[in-house]
């Protein structure tokens, strides 16, 4: 399972030395979802990956040959690993069945 940040707030989190806060919310909400579901929470890991720098309003306000062209530079740009990229800040948690 993953949780998914903001980026920029998970970093104005990171610098105002939330990432206790952070990762206690992360524990109650593990074992907030074992209270519902049953699954054991066995731990969490808050890793980075690769997002596109445009937003949704602007995307969406692109044509559709314009959409394409764009998902296909994007495509391109992650496979080249340009440094056009930002963060995507998450965590993963682990649960046991």
């Amino acid at each position: 399972m993953f949780l998914i940040f903001d980026s920029v707030q998970f970093e104005k989190c990171l610098n105002d030395g939330k990432k206790n806060e952070i990762e206690q919310a992360t524990k109650n909400f593990m074992n907030e979802y074992k209270n519902l579901y049953g699954f054991e929470p066995i731990g969490f890991e808050f890793h980075l990956d690769e997002g596109t720098t445009i937003d949704f309003d602007k995307y969406e306000r692109l044509d559709t040959e314009e959409q394409k062209n764009m998902l296909l530079l994007i495509i391109q740009m992650k496979i080249l690993q340009l440094n056009i990229l930002k963060k995507c800040s998450r965590s993963r948690c682990i649960f046991k069945l």
